[in-house]
């Protein structure tokens, strides 16, 4: 509801609110589907950034998405121990913050490849483990393990 209610505020034709909706929502729900193993979904969150900063047309989501980014890397150590989970809602605020923050700033181009990564992402995670997935790929789970205790 909160992601439809953002778009109807943000306005703009009826493609782009889908475009905007689809972002947003995908994203809160891929930054949850990844919080199954400490800072998991904090580094999904951060990965996912890097595509905010790269491809955005500005910085116009910075009041929005900074004070999510820093309540993150506040978190990130003790998640990483084990010792806090964001659980859902954690990994929901992590996810939105990062989906809304490229639907105000990135261009169509950019949210309809990002809303066709995320749909292959939640199909994958229908068919298979994403822990799986991400244990077997060799670059996935070197970042994946980034920072644990072990």
């Amino acid at each position: 509801m909160v992601a439809l209610w953002v778009v109807v505020e943000l306005g703009g034709g009826f493609y782009d609110s889908l475009l905007r909706f689809i972002v947003i929502v995908l994203s809160t729900n891929a930054v949850n589907l990844l919080d199954l193993r400490p800072g998991r979904a904090i580094k999904g969150f951060y990965l996912g950034s890097i595509v905010l900063f790269i491809w955005s047309e500005s910085l116009v989501f910075l009041p929005y998405w900074l004070p999510i980014a820093v309540g993150a890397i506040l978190v990130l150590p003790k998640d990483l121990r084990g010792s806090v989970m964001l659980g859902d809602t954690g990994a929901n605020l992590l996810g939105f913050g990062l989906g809304f923050s490229l639907s105000v700033a990135a261009p169509n181009t950019v949210l309809t490849v990002v809303s066709l990564l995320l749909t292959v992402l939640h199909w994958t995670a229908e068919r298979s483990s994403l822990t799986t997935v991400i244990e077997r790929n060799p670059v996935l789970n070197t970042i994946d393990q980034w920072g644990r205790l072990r």
